[in-house]
């Protein structure tokens, strides 16, 4: 298998370095400096990726779930905490859990 083949089938989230683009325009015969594709490859990644999907749901048919870290200074000293929220648009369920350690949750949906 050659270098190029190997390069596409990685991982998809891991992405081509400026390096690797380069050498991969030159082996196609194209005579580009390195400093253009870098310029060009930093100017494509901190380009700011947004979209926004309007979506409609009945009243109470959505729960939203989000996790993270979060440092707080807590009596002088820096904590880093897991935080986990939760929250109906109905406002029949709303919830945030902080803690030191991990925590796994189940949920369990009756019909």
């Amino acid at each position: 298998m050659d270098k190029h083949a190997i390069i596409r089938l990685r991982n998809h989230k891991q992405s081509l370095s400026a390096v690797q683009i380069h050498k991969m325009i030159l082996d196609k015969g194209y005579d580009i400096s390195y400093p253009s594709i870098a310029a060009y490859v930093r100017k494509k990644r901190n380009k700011t990726k947004e979209c926004f999907i309007k979506q409609q749901y009945d009243f109470a048919d959505r729960l939203e779930y989000d996790f993270g870290e979060v440092k707080l200074l807590i009596d002088g000293k820096l904590e880093k905490l897991n935080l986990a929220v939760m929250s109906s648009p109905a406002q029949i369920l709303d919830g945030l859990i902080c803690t030191k350690v991990k925590i796994k949750m189940c949920f369990l949906i009756l019909k």
